[in-house]
This record gives C-alpha cells, sequence and structure tokens, in this order.
C-alpha cells in the first residue's frame, strides 16, 4: 500500500510518482499483453484466469473485471 504523501489529496489529480509506479507495474504489464490478439481472445475466454497470470492484487482484479478505468488509474 502507498505510503501517504502530501501531494495525493489534491482533488482531480493523479499523480504518478515512484509508488504508484511499482504498484501500477502488473496492471500495465496486463494491459500491455492484450496487444496480442490472441491473449484479447484468451481474456474474453475466461477474463479472471487470464488476469491472474499477472500476479495483480485483489484491488486490481475487481477493477479489470468491472472494467472500472477510474480505479485502474
Amino acid at each position: 500500500m502507498p505510503l501517504p504523501r502530501a501531494y495525493h489529496d489534491i482533488p482531480g489529480t493523479y499523480v504518478f510518482d515512484g509508488q504508484h509506479c511499482r504498484r501500477g507495474y502488473r496492471l500495465n504489464m496486463f494491459c500491455k499483453s492484450l496487444d496480442d490478439a490472441r491473449n484479447r481472445d484468451a481474456f474474453r475466454a475466461d477474463p479472471r484466469t487470464y488476469a491472474e497470470r499477472f500476479g495483480m492484487d485483489d484491488e486490481q482484479l475487481a477493477a479489470v473485471e468491472g472494467r472500472d478505468w477510474l480505479a485502474m488509474l
């Protein structure tokens, strides 16, 4: 879980820092994998199983399953 920072509560912003970079790595790798049509087909066939391959945490998996774009940010 990211450590609290003074700039995390700026309304309407998504601050991208080192903590967010590390936390988002697995989600980013998942998203990048969808460049390949075979991976998109595998994701459509079984979204949870495909997404779990990337080691995302439960919050990230829920965001992917729910197509919650703001939560993914």
